[in-house]
């Protein structure tokens, strides 16, 4: 993309090429420069991930890039106290890599019924690990992959919503700590074990 630049003196406006990145931890908003917001994408930030965090910086906005994920176990998107819903599809880097995302609310109270939500409603392929941190993760037509270990982590959520057919791989869900809690209105289909640990609901 092209954008207007300051003017250049003696030579009026000009325009200068502007290089989209992806997302890295160096763009993250707490540890880098700042870039690695949702508002930012294919203006000056790509929809790849190579470790960085996604945070969402606008209030009920609606992302519909489709995303690859490289190894790294950082990748991940932060609801950052806003509702966001992603229409695209998650997958692999390349079919030697297997992505890893993970969900949080920086800003989530510690009642996950009051937390913001994070919508998906396109189906993922990616084949790595997907962990619900803090927050609500609702799936409304979407779905992880059959292979995708999925970790509910302590005080989070996982909603499947009326209508939808989603999947996953092995499956744990709570820890050490709060209560996790899993929603299921339409199907899920693990393939593979579920763990539950004492406390956590489904």
């Amino acid at each position: 993309p092209k954008d207007f630049a300051n003017p250049i003196p003696d030579l009026g406006w000009a325009y200068v090429e502007r290089s989209l990145i992806p997302i890295k931890p160096t763009g993250n908003l707490v540890s880098g420069f700042g870039i690695n917001k949702t508002s930012n994408l294919s203006t000056s930030l790509l929809p790849q991930f190579e470790g960085g965090t996604l945070t969402v910086d606008q209030a009920n906005t609606t992302i519909g890039e489709d995303f690859t994920l490289d190894g790294s176990t950082t990748n991940a998107i932060d609801a950052n106290g806003n509702n966001s819903t992603f229409t695209g599809i998650f997958s692999d880097s390349s079919s030697t890599v297997s992505g890893n995302l993970i969900f949080r609310d920086s800003s989530s109270p510690s009642n996950p019924d009051q937390a913001k939500r994070t919508t998906l409603t396109g189906i993922s392929t990616y084949r790595g690990s997907t962990t619900i941190e803090s927050g609500n993760l609702l799936l409304n037509g979407g779905s992880f992959s059959k292979v995708s270990k999925v970790t509910v982590k302590p005080g989070a959520r996982l909603g499947i919503l009326s209508g939808t057919n989603a999947e996953s791989g092995s499956t744990v869900v709570g820890g050490t700590g709060s209560r996790s809690h899993v929603d299921i209105n339409g199907t899920l289909t693990i393939n593979g074990d579920l763990d539950i640990d004492q406390g956590s609901r489904i």
